[in-house]
């Protein structure tokens, strides 16, 4: 069974361990590790990536005044493409929404603005994500049973299933109905407090 778990997630998920480096020839955005940014009238370090997929990157960051660390998600959305800012804006509106439940990882700020609007394709509309900092996936959590060849218990297995229930749930129920679409074991995160969470809601 777990060597069967294994394959699976090799074959799925975001990229963790990433290097860092800023923009390439082939059009890849800016690493923002070391850049100190503005959300929503607070001031973050962002420190280094940790998770990457598609045009989205999620660092970990810490607030200037508090030492407060938290997760950073940037979503780049080419800005030369129709609708391109409501398209940024989409996601973070959709997080907002759902943030409130308790197994959805908490958004606690956000903002949309213009990056890098002196590249030649005209940069990208950009969304950042200020949210809980959850370093741990159901992903990392089962391949760490793998190698040690342990078994998760049933009251382990039975609290992540509930959770991630009680969030699907949840998006089901609003209206009209929200779809997850990309629900598995990476997306699933526990919380500093042992709550598991799901991340990267996405709008259709």
């Amino acid at each position: 069974m777990f060597h069967s778990m294994r394959k699976a997630l090799k074959d799925v998920g975001l990229s963790s361990g990433v290097k860092q480096g800023s923009a390439t020839a082939g059009g890849r955005p800016s690493d923002l590790s070391g850049a100190t940014l503005s959300v929503a009238g607070r001031h973050w370090l962002v420190e280094e990536m940790f998770a990457e997929g598609g045009m989205a990157r999620v660092y970990k960051a810490r607030e200037l005044s508090t030492s407060t660390r938290v997760a950073m998600k940037q979503i780049l959305v080419p800005a030369d493409r129709q609708d391109a800012q409501s398209e940024a804006e989409r996601e973070a509106d959709l997080h907002a929404r759902l943030s409130d439940h308790p197994n959805v990882v908490t958004l606690f700020s956000r903002d949309v603005s213009r990056a890098e609007a002196h590249r030649p394709d005209g940069g990208f509309m950009q969304t950042l994500l200020v949210m809980e900092l959850c370093e741990r996936s159901l992903a990392q959590h089962i391949n760490a049973h793998v190698e040690a060849k342990t078994q998760m218990t049933e009251e382990e297995v039975l609290r992540a299933f509930a959770a991630c229930s009680g969030a699907v749930g949840y998006m089901h129920s609003q209206t009209p109905p929200l779809i997850h679409r990309d629900v598995k074991p990476e997306n699933l995160l526990l919380a500093p407090d042992g709550i598991w969470k799901l991340c990267d809601v996405k709008p259709d």
